[in-house]
Protein backbone atom coordinates (compact mmCIF):
# COMPACT_ATOMS: atom_id res chain seq x y z
CA UNK A 1 0.00 0.00 0.00
CA UNK A 2 2.86 2.37 0.79
CA UNK A 3 4.45 1.66 -2.60
CA UNK A 4 1.13 2.38 -4.36
CA UNK A 5 0.69 5.59 -2.39
CA UNK A 6 4.22 6.77 -3.19
CA UNK A 7 3.63 5.99 -6.90
CA UNK A 8 0.41 7.99 -6.80
CA UNK A 9 2.11 10.96 -5.15
CA UNK A 10 5.01 10.74 -7.59
CA UNK A 11 2.56 10.78 -10.51
CA UNK A 12 0.84 13.86 -9.07
CA UNK A 13 4.15 15.68 -8.63
CA UNK A 14 5.53 14.66 -12.04
CA UNK A 15 2.62 16.14 -13.99
CA UNK A 16 3.50 19.08 -16.18
CA UNK A 17 1.73 22.41 -16.11
CA UNK A 18 -0.62 21.77 -19.05
CA UNK A 19 -4.23 22.37 -18.31
CA UNK A 20 -5.40 19.54 -20.58
CA UNK A 21 -4.11 15.98 -20.85
CA UNK A 22 -5.33 12.86 -22.69
CA UNK A 23 -8.20 11.13 -20.93
CA UNK A 24 -6.07 7.97 -20.84
CA UNK A 25 -3.56 9.67 -18.52
CA UNK A 26 -6.33 10.99 -16.29
CA UNK A 27 -7.93 7.54 -16.11
CA UNK A 28 -4.59 5.99 -15.17
CA UNK A 29 -4.28 8.37 -12.22
CA UNK A 30 -7.88 7.69 -11.11
CA UNK A 31 -7.24 3.93 -11.37
CA UNK A 32 -4.17 4.23 -9.15
CA UNK A 33 -6.17 6.19 -6.60
CA UNK A 34 -9.02 3.66 -6.65
CA UNK A 35 -6.53 0.77 -6.36
CA UNK A 36 -5.45 2.29 -3.04
CA UNK A 37 -9.06 2.61 -1.92
CA UNK A 38 -9.70 -1.03 -2.90
CA UNK A 39 -6.85 -2.01 -0.57
CA UNK A 40 -8.52 -0.01 2.18
CA UNK A 41 -12.07 -1.31 1.66
CA UNK A 42 -11.30 -4.78 0.31
CA UNK A 43 -14.34 -6.63 -1.00
CA UNK A 44 -16.59 -3.74 0.12
CA UNK A 45 -15.57 -1.75 -2.98
CA UNK A 46 -16.17 -2.79 -6.57
CA UNK A 47 -15.03 -0.59 -9.45
CA UNK A 48 -16.15 -0.86 -13.06
CA UNK A 49 -14.74 1.09 -16.01
CA UNK A 50 -16.77 1.45 -19.22
CA UNK A 51 -14.63 3.49 -21.59
CA UNK A 52 -15.38 3.89 -25.29
CA UNK A 53 -12.14 3.39 -27.25
CA UNK A 54 -12.46 6.72 -29.09
CA UNK A 55 -12.54 8.61 -25.78
CA UNK A 56 -9.03 7.68 -24.62
CA UNK A 57 -7.23 10.28 -26.74
CA UNK A 58 -9.57 13.17 -26.00
CA UNK A 59 -8.30 15.97 -23.78
CA UNK A 60 -9.60 16.61 -20.27
CA UNK A 61 -8.53 18.95 -17.48
CA UNK A 62 -5.73 17.52 -15.38
CA UNK A 63 -6.89 16.07 -12.02
CA UNK A 64 -10.57 16.41 -12.91
CA UNK A 65 -11.60 12.83 -12.02
CA UNK A 66 -9.77 12.35 -8.73
CA UNK A 67 -11.93 14.73 -6.65
CA UNK A 68 -15.06 13.17 -8.13
CA UNK A 69 -14.07 9.58 -7.34
CA UNK A 70 -12.84 10.71 -3.93
CA UNK A 71 -16.30 12.17 -3.24
CA UNK A 72 -17.87 8.88 -4.34
CA UNK A 73 -15.71 7.05 -1.81
CA UNK A 74 -16.04 9.59 0.98
CA UNK A 75 -19.77 10.23 0.78
CA UNK A 76 -20.94 6.89 -0.62
CA UNK A 77 -18.77 3.89 0.21
CA UNK A 78 -17.03 5.03 3.41
CA UNK A 79 -20.28 6.06 5.11
CA UNK A 80 -21.78 2.58 4.98
CA UNK A 81 -20.99 -0.85 6.36
CA UNK A 82 -22.51 -2.38 3.24
CA UNK A 83 -20.52 -3.14 0.11
CA UNK A 84 -20.52 -0.40 -2.50
CA UNK A 85 -19.48 0.25 -6.05
CA UNK A 86 -18.24 2.95 -8.39
CA UNK A 87 -18.72 2.98 -12.16
CA UNK A 88 -16.79 5.34 -14.44
CA UNK A 89 -18.21 5.73 -17.95
CA UNK A 90 -16.69 7.79 -20.77
CA UNK A 91 -17.98 8.19 -24.30
CA UNK A 92 -17.82 10.74 -27.10
CA UNK A 93 -20.74 11.77 -29.26
CA UNK A 94 -21.32 14.67 -31.67
CA UNK A 95 -18.32 16.71 -30.55
CA UNK A 96 -18.83 16.20 -26.83
CA UNK A 97 -17.16 13.99 -24.22
CA UNK A 98 -19.49 12.54 -21.60
CA UNK A 99 -17.97 11.33 -18.33
CA UNK A 100 -20.19 9.83 -15.65
CA UNK A 101 -19.03 8.71 -12.21
CA UNK A 102 -21.84 6.72 -10.63
CA UNK A 103 -21.74 5.19 -7.17
CA UNK A 104 -23.90 3.41 -4.66
CA UNK A 105 -25.24 5.73 -2.02
CA UNK A 106 -26.33 3.12 0.55
CA UNK A 107 -29.10 5.18 2.07
CA UNK A 108 -27.31 8.51 2.51
CA UNK A 109 -30.17 10.35 0.80
CA UNK A 110 -29.67 13.64 -0.96
CA UNK A 111 -28.22 15.50 2.02
CA UNK A 112 -24.47 15.90 2.13
CA UNK A 113 -22.46 16.29 5.29
CA UNK A 114 -19.52 17.74 3.35
CA UNK A 115 -18.83 21.29 2.25
CA UNK A 116 -19.11 20.54 -1.46
CA UNK A 117 -15.64 22.00 -1.99
CA UNK A 118 -14.48 19.19 -4.30
CA UNK A 119 -17.33 19.50 -6.78
CA UNK A 120 -17.32 23.30 -6.59
CA UNK A 121 -13.63 23.25 -7.43
CA UNK A 122 -14.24 20.94 -10.41
CA UNK A 123 -17.07 23.17 -11.61
CA UNK A 124 -14.90 26.30 -11.29
CA UNK A 125 -12.10 24.71 -13.28
CA UNK A 126 -14.54 23.68 -16.02
CA UNK A 127 -15.91 27.23 -16.19
CA UNK A 128 -12.37 28.68 -16.29
CA UNK A 129 -11.22 26.35 -19.09
CA UNK A 130 -14.38 26.01 -21.18
CA UNK A 131 -16.75 28.86 -20.15
CA UNK A 132 -20.27 27.66 -20.94
CA UNK A 133 -19.07 24.81 -23.21
CA UNK A 134 -18.74 22.36 -20.30
CA UNK A 135 -20.98 21.39 -17.42
CA UNK A 136 -21.14 19.36 -14.23
CA UNK A 137 -24.34 17.87 -12.85
CA UNK A 138 -24.93 15.97 -9.60
CA UNK A 139 -27.96 13.66 -9.57
CA UNK A 140 -29.37 11.56 -6.72
CA UNK A 141 -31.19 8.53 -8.12
CA UNK A 142 -34.23 6.90 -6.58
CA UNK A 143 -32.28 3.63 -6.75
CA UNK A 144 -29.85 4.86 -4.06
CA UNK A 145 -27.21 5.97 -6.53
CA UNK A 146 -25.37 9.21 -7.08
CA UNK A 147 -24.19 10.32 -10.51
CA UNK A 148 -21.75 13.10 -11.27
CA UNK A 149 -21.90 13.89 -14.98
CA UNK A 150 -19.35 15.95 -16.85
CA UNK A 151 -19.92 17.16 -20.38
CA UNK A 152 -16.86 18.62 -22.11
CA UNK A 153 -15.97 19.61 -25.65
CA UNK A 154 -14.39 16.58 -27.36
CA UNK A 155 -10.95 18.02 -28.04
CA UNK A 156 -8.45 15.71 -29.73
CA UNK A 157 -4.94 15.46 -28.41
CA UNK A 158 -2.35 17.17 -30.60
CA UNK A 159 -0.84 13.81 -31.48
CA UNK A 160 -2.92 11.05 -32.98
CA UNK A 161 -0.17 8.73 -31.74
CA UNK A 162 -1.60 8.75 -28.21
CA UNK A 163 -2.66 5.17 -27.65
CA UNK A 164 -4.76 3.93 -24.76
CA UNK A 165 -2.85 2.07 -22.10
CA UNK A 166 -6.07 0.17 -21.33
CA UNK A 167 -7.69 -0.77 -24.63
CA UNK A 168 -10.33 -2.93 -22.93
CA UNK A 169 -13.72 -1.24 -23.17
CA UNK A 170 -15.08 -2.73 -19.95
CA UNK A 171 -13.01 -3.60 -16.89
CA UNK A 172 -13.99 -4.78 -13.45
Amino acid sequence: MIVKLSNLLRSALDRDSSDLIPLDSELKFAREYLDLEKMRFGSRLQVEWVIAPEAYRLLVPQMILQPIVENAIRHGIATSREAGWIEVTCRANEGLLYIDVRNSNNGMGSASSGTGLGLRSVESRLRYLFADDASLRLTYGADRTVIVSLILPALNSESDKVQPQHPVAIER
